[in-house]
């Protein structure tokens, strides 16, 4: 985390919700990692009104989704958010994203052990389907399952151990019966040896 400073008197997510959607595009051209006077920059505040649009448009334009100037990361300010997580811009950062999901974030955690943290679990599906597994680990070596025993304990882990088997049930190869490969098409008739009799 660098030593962070606003570099604007405005706010980004008051110029998104008034409209100003061209003059905030234009701001955050200039320097995209830019803090505004709540220390967020323009992707965080597109974030933070939930405007996937507005992520895309920053992403298009150059904004890192792995930057964080002031230590909050854009993948887990995603799962921060009040209500249902944003999962349309977390996918989105997630496919930008130099790292994969199952890797530890600039706070030293995994997404999976955020979303666990932070009660998030809509979240963990989606992150699972990416390639999180509750035995990730974070910086101190604690893996998504101790986390859930500490913040809701045994009833959260056997949850998230249900989410965890059904994500990996559908995403497993589908068995012969269900492929079709169990019922063979019958043999092409044989054409008759020469000389047999029909």
């Amino acid at each position: 985390m660098m030593n962070a400073s606003p570099a604007t008197t405005v706010s980004f997510s008051k110029m998104i919700e008034n409209g100003e959607d061209e003059a905030f595009l234009a701001l955050a051209a200039e320097a995209p990692e830019r803090l505004d006077s709540w220390f967020e920059t323009p992707l965080a505040a597109a974030i933070s009104v939930r405007r996937a649009d507005l992520c895309r448009a920053l992403l298009d334009r150059g904004c890192d989704p792995d930057a964080s100037p002031t230590g909050t990361d854009p993948l887990e300010l995603c799962l921060q958010q009040e209500g249902d997580p944003p999962l349309d811009i977390l996918a989105m950062l997630l496919d930008r994203s130099r790292h994969p999901v199952y890797d530890q974030r600039p706070s030293g955690s995994t997404l999976l052990h955020g979303a666990v943290a932070w009660g998030c679990l809509a979240a963990v599906p989606f992150l699972m389907s990416r390639g999180a597994r509750l035995s990730d680990m974070d910086i101190d070596c604690e893996t998504v399952e101790q986390i859930a025993l500490e913040t809701g304990g045994r009833p959260l882990l056997d949850r998230l151990r249900e989410m965890e088997a059904a994500v990996s049930a559908a995403n497993a190869p589908a068995t012969h019966a269900e492929s079709g490969e169990g019922a063979k098409e019958p043999a092409p008739h044989a054409e008759p040896a020469e000389g047999a009799e029909l």
